[in-house]
């Protein structure tokens, strides 16, 4: 899993995890704006506490699912950066991607500030 994040012409700064396969498909991406690269790593890394009750899946009008999870606040924190076919598709991503994360090791904030190793 790769963590990327980037700052907007405005300075403000956005992430998202990538998976670690070539090409780097999105799988989550951060809802909110940060002011520094610290705080948009805390706020990625906040998907491994969030409660069960923080977590939903939610059909859009396509008839396509997606998860969303809150953070401890109750604002939007994350999304699932691709669409899936049905709810249990859904749940099962996310549940992948948090012990993905669970699992990782180490994270590192590069001095270029593009894509970080989790």
């Amino acid at each position: 899993m790769l963590l990327s994040v980037k700052a907007d012409r405005h300075g403000a700064y956005h992430w998202s995890i990538m998976d670690s396969r070539p090409g780097r498909r999105p799988v989550a991406r951060g809802v909110q704006r940060y002011a520094d690269i610290r705080e948009c790593h805390t706020a990625a890394m906040q998907l491994l506490s969030a409660a069960a009750a923080q977590m939903i899946a939610l059909q859009d009008r396509d008839g396509s699912w997606r998860w969303l999870v809150h953070g401890p606040d109750g604002k939007r924190l994350a999304e699932s950066a691709v669409r899936f076919d049905n709810a249990a598709a859904c749940g099962f991503a996310l549940h992948e991607l948090r012990t993905q994360l669970a699992d990782a090791t180490h994270a590192v904030l590069p001095a270029d500030q593009t894509l970080q190793a989790i």
